[in-house]
């Protein structure tokens, strides 16, 4: 638990020193000072789409950059930039509302063949020695795995950062397709990131996804930042060749293209030409080329059956009549006979089977009963886990955020003091102090969503809560071949409780499913769960005791710690929830060990019980906490 929040906060840094830098130059690239009003609105205006789920590492590295010098180098031409979606992009084209556009080469190859768009310049890296030939894919899987090849990940699942990263998801989609394969029923199942936390390498290593798949060179990128093993991970299918100094699951492509549209000016077109394929190299040494054709992006379109050639998908009714007259009448005359046959023999069904359609719509009944109980449970679960995580999020988050803050004032004082007063500093100072006061509130807003108002009580019988939780836990998979007691006792008759009863069905079928995995390797006989309550005149207590093997001191004593689990496996939220819904009713919770098995003892107090004044004070302390 501690390491996942040390990667937490390590992403939410990282994240912060990325937006950063990248607001600064946004607000500086479309910010006009007042002086600079009446001569910017004679210039004239050019209007550049970008597709928004570009790498953010070439949003700060190139794409800053680029429209800085193309600024410099067009002095009376004012460029405004429009992230856009890929369906918005699409749409401002049809409006004709950019001149130029900067996408990735799939989506470049589609709108050239849309609309004609021409490639003014490709962006290729340090890593590759042809701008035709920049990207590819990378999948990787854990160093352990038995995975071999692409095509053992048949039925398996995967992780990537976007469906519409061509380089890592739609290359990645061409090699399954040319192997004969579905590549959208391929994977069982996919995980897209959308650049987010956690990233694909980190689900990888932390066993959520069986491979994950990255733009080439960016796995190389994400061991370096997160300082991971050298082998942990392992490529399928590395490809030979010098053509990239990357390792590569596939074959390569063009990368990032600057375009124009055919209505944009041609004089304009040649200048921006001159000055892309002039820019000086970044750091990182990316820069500007020369793509010869897209033929190979064309191809792959192809072989998907998407962009320009998504009608390869379509059904052509002509075209099947022409061709196959004879055998539709054919096979129309043999469906009449087939429907005339199915008729009848639905007919002697539904006559012979009346009573078997009841049977099937009372089972039909009952398990729309359990399915809608189980996803009420379900959704309160959510929100007390919501809830928990937010709590230790908005503690943990807010002592940075106000350090930040601190340090930030503190800074603009020390150089005030010590050089003067400077605006630049005075600024970045205001500004990183504003958005670290944003996050905070972003943050407390999270909480209070996820408290949510306080839940209706109402006056329940143990017999009642028992019976539900038992009703919703014999509809669940923990529930098969495990045998359930009951054993009230005579002193709780006629007493009651007040209590949300969701939520206490919630607490018991919580216990009766941890008992029973704790039993999932015992012999099916031997499963055995005990569910028990009793009262002593001031407090209903539950006992749920499994039969499972006995804890080790260790485990015991873990299980005292919030988080903690009785599974080996577990993360510790469903005991969580459940010591939330006991400490909210002012009662409480604790675990004894039997031999064999351990047995949960949940008390809470009667609902006309007297309680002394330090329990009422500690009660109406937890309901204000709440």
């Amino acid at each position: 638990m501690r390491r996942t929040l040390l990667n937490l906060t390590e992403a939410m840094r990282r994240t912060a020193i990325l937006l950063i830098p990248c607001w600064v130059l946004l607000c500086s690239a479309f910010t006009v000072s007042a002086e600079e009003l009446p001569r910017t609105a004679a210039k004239k205006t050019v209007t550049i789409g970008v597709q928004s789920s570009l790498d953010p590492q070439f949003i700060v590295g190139s794409f800053g950059p680029t429209i800085a010098h193309l600024r410099k180098r067009f002095p009376d031409t004012v460029f405004k930039t429009q992230f856009l979606r890929l369906e918005d992009l699409e749409a401002a084209i049809e409006k004709r509302s950019l001149m130029f556009f900067i996408a990735e080469s799939g989506v470049f190859a589609y709108e050239e063949a849309r609309v004609g768009a021409r490639d003014l310049a490709v962006r290729t890296t340090a890593m590759a020695a042809d701008p035709a030939r920049t990207v590819s894919s990378t999948v990787f899987v854990l160093s352990s795995s038995p995975v071999r090849s692409i095509s053992d990940l048949k039925g398996r699942s995967i992780a990537a950062e976007s469906p519409e990263s061509f380089g890592g998801w739609t290359v990645l989609q061409g090699i399954i397709a040319n192997r004969g394969h579905d590549p959208e029923e391929f994977f069982s199942n996919t995980i897209f990131t959308r650049s987010e936390f956690p990233d694909v390498a980190s689900i990888v290593l932390a066993g959520g996804a069986d491979a994950g798949v990255l733009k080439s060179c960016d796995l190389e990128r994400v061991m370096r930042e997160h300082a991971y093993e050298p082998g942990a991970f392992r490529i399928l299918e590395p490809q030979p060749g010098t053509q990239l100094r990357c390792l590569r699951s596939g074959p390569l492509y063009p990368d990032i293209v600057f375009a124009s549209l055919p209505w944009a000016d041609s004089e304009l077109v040649k200048d921006i030409i001159v000055a892309l394929l002039s820019e000086p190299p970044s750091r990182e040494g990316d820069a500007w080329g020369v793509c010869p054709d897209f033929e190979s992006v064309d191809q792959l379109f192809r072989t998907l059956k998407v962009g320009p050639y998504r009608y390869l998908r379509e059904f052509d009714w002509r075209v099947l009549w022409e061709n196959y007259s004879e055998w539709i009448f054919a096979a129309a005359g043999l469906l009449v006979l087939l429907i005339l046959h199915v008729i009848r023999t639905n007919r002697l069904v539904f006559i012979r089977t009346a009573q078997l359609r009841g049977a099937l719509r009372r089972e039909k009944a009952l398990e729309a009963d359990a399915r809608e109980s189980r996803q009420r449970l379900s959704k309160m679960e959510r929100i007390g886990v919501v809830s928990q995580m937010s709590s230790m999020l908005t503690h943990e988050v807010r002592q940075p955020l106000y350090a930040l803050i601190n340090f930030a004032g503190g800074l603009r004082m020390y150089v005030e003091r010590r050089y003067g007063a400077d605006p630049v500093v005075a600024d970045a100072a205001s500004s990183i102090t504003e958005e670290a006061e944003r996050i905070s509130e972003i943050v407390s807003r999270v909480r209070n969503y996820a408290k949510q108002k306080e839940a209706v009580r109402e006056r329940l019988s143990p017999a009642g809560i028992a019976e539900a939780a038992l009703r919703t836990f014999a509809h669940s998979t923990t529930a098969s071949g495990v045998k359930v007691k009951t054993v009230p006792d005579a002193s709780a008759d006629g007493v009651f409780i007040e209590a949300d009863p969701l939520e206490m069905e919630l607490l018991l079928l919580n216990l009766l499913r941890n008992g029973a995995s704790a039993m999932k390797d015992c012999p099916p006989g031997e499963k055995r769960l005990v569910l028990g309550w009793h009262s002593d005149g001031i407090r209903l207590v539950f006992e749920v005791r499994d039969h499972g093997p006995q804890l080790s001191d260790e485990a015991f004593e873990r299980m005292q710690t919030p988080l903690s689990s009785t599974k080996a496996d577990g993360l510790g939220l469903g005991l969580a929830l459940c010591r939330t819904i006991v400490e909210r009713l002012g009662g409480h919770m604790e675990f004894v060990r039997k031999d064999p098995g351990l047995c949960a003892v949940v008390s809470i107090p009667l609902a006309d019980a007297e309680t002394d004044g330090e329990e009422v004070e500690d009660r109406k302390e937890t309901e204000k906490n709440q």
